[in-house]
């Protein structure tokens, strides 16, 4: 599920991740393009995978991590939970030593990316908002 995105960019990048999941996974998937009410739709009856995007309220990464895919939390839209995950983020958040705090989310990252597969990265941008 997806919306139509600036000019479209969301339909032709879905269409096109449809379409290399069908080459190489042998996997058929249908789109369901959400123009009006998008993410009323994604908070309440979210597909299995839809489209979403996040910007940086600040930098660090609890901004995603603990606000974004720690369980309960506000913006964890997909209703990702994982135990091991979440006292990862706390342990990190909580953290003073930025050595350890940097591994302790990449453990969680791992997590995250790697065995759940909850979120799949497709790409990044930056801008400035002033």
């Amino acid at each position: 599920m997806t919306n139509p995105g600036p000019d479209g960019l969301h339909t032709r990048m879905s269409e096109e991740i449809i379409r290399m999941w069908k080459i190489y996974l042998g996997i058929d998937v249908s789109l369901e393009i959400v123009a009006g009410g998008y993410f009323d739709r994604v908070q309440a009856d979210p597909a299995e995978i839809f489209w979403s995007g996040q910007a940086a309220d600040y930098n660090d990464p609890d901004d995603f991590l603990l606000e974004i895919f720690r369980t309960g939390a506000k913006y964890n839209l997909n209703h990702f939970s994982n135990l091991e995950f979440d006292e990862l983020v706390d342990r990190a958040a909580a953290a003073g030593d930025p050595a350890m705090r940097q591994e302790l989310y990449i453990q969680a990252e791992r997590i995250l990316c790697e065995t759940e597969a909850a979120v799949i990265p497709i790409y990044h941008t930056t801008f400035n908002i002033p």
